[in-house]
């Protein structure tokens, strides 16, 4: 098979399987901007709820009746799970008094607020928090993640800062979520995978089926030519086939110079004679199944024609049978030759046609 020539629309396999690669790192990419947006909601949510834990913890220092600070600490925040992912900080004017739990506050004591909240996101939360209403901000902290809820409020004539502090981690890597996120991360790599390996495979089918209908076509293209060929080949042939074709007279110098230096001996020629013009016409149209392309044909008059057999094996009588088979007609001349002659075969057939008086 000939290697099939692409046409310049033609697009390759390689090609098709970049293009769904990349198809899948763009499907990838939105994907896991969904799944970021998706955390960032939970977030929001969880904040809100934090918020309002928040104004619950505010409520009860409301109800206190001591001035003390002490016992904001020790009956109400003290008493409140911490951990390094979610505590709770309290300060009054610009100094911390509570971080995490007494062990930590005492770590932290004499320390100021700014030197805790140390980052810009976290002092811009500090500076913003508002009198009596809790807010939320995500803040970093010693190069972790939080989600921050706090309020300023007064108590015994001076101010006061709480905040309570929640790692995102703690959050985002719940076990039930974390479970779902990596188990759809998961699926979807496997699906965006299968759909590269099976665009792929078929792109290159389809790459396999075209090479092949190229070939197909070329072969057929190539037969196409030869049957238009042969199809040329056989109508010259019918065109020129002696059996269909009656020459006159005139044409026949022409006939003789062309046979010169040719195989076409034994040649026999005979001048045959008919009753009627239309016993002659009819015998040439019979003729042509009759004799074969050996054979030519030359009109002589209306009632005349010439036979020439061109390298017959067949002796005179048996042509005189085929020449005369079932016709009324009459040889009136004939020359048979085995080899070519001394004088001009062009001579000796203008002796004949003498002889029978043309």
């Amino acid at each position: 098979m000939m290697t099939p020539q692409y046409g310049k629309h033609h697009i390759s396999a390689w090609f098709t399987s970049l293009v769904a690669i990349i198809i899948a790192l763009i499907v990838a990419a939105l994907g896991w901007r969904q799944v970021v947006r998706y955390e960032e909601g939970i977030l929001d949510i969880y904040a809100i709820q934090q918020d309002g834990y928040v104004q619950v913890v505010l409520n009860q220092i409301n109800l206190l009746t001591s001035a003390d600070d002490t016992k904001i600490v020790e009956d109400i925040i003290g008493t409140l799970d911490s951990s390094s992912n979610k505590y709770w900080t309290l300060s009054k004017m610009e100094a911390l008094i509570f971080v995490k739990d007494i062990r930590e506050s005492n770590k932290y004591k004499g320390f100021s607020t700014k030197s805790y909240y140390a980052t810009d996101s976290a002092m811009a939360f500090i500076d913003t928090l508002s009198s009596n209403r809790v807010t939320h901000k995500r803040i970093d902290i010693d190069e972790k993640r939080y989600i921050a809820s706090g309020v300023q409020f007064e108590f015994g004539g001076k101010n006061y800062r709480i905040c309570l502090l929640t790692s995102e981690d703690v959050i985002l890597d719940h076990n039930a979520y974390l479970r779902a996120r990596v188990t759809v991360t998961i699926l979807a790599i496997v699906l965006l995978l299968i759909f590269v390996v099976v665009i792929s495979a078929l792109s290159r089918k389809i790459e396999e089926y075209y090479a092949h209908i190229c070939g197909v076509q070329e072969e057929n293209q190539s037969l196409r030519k030869v049957v238009e060929r042969l199809n040329h080949q056989i109508n010259t042939d019918d065109l020129y086939d002696t059996r269909h074709v009656s020459f006159q007279l005139s044409a026949l110098p022409m006939f003789i110079d062309k046979m010169k230096g040719m195989q076409v001996y034994p040649l026999y020629v005979g001048i045959l004679q008919f009753y009627t013009n239309k016993e002659r016409d009819s015998y040439l149209v019979k003729s042509q199944v009759t004799l074969d392309k050996s054979v030519f044909r030359f009109k002589v008059d209306d009632k005349h024609i010439m036979l020439i057999f061109v390298a017959t094996p067949l002796t005179t009588e048996q042509l005189h049978d085929i020449v005369g088979a079932n016709y009324r007609v009459k040889i009136v001349a004939e020359r048979r030759l085995e080899e070519a002659p001394d004088s001009n075969l062009n001579d000796i057939i203008e002796e004949m046609l003498v002889q029978y008086g043309k």
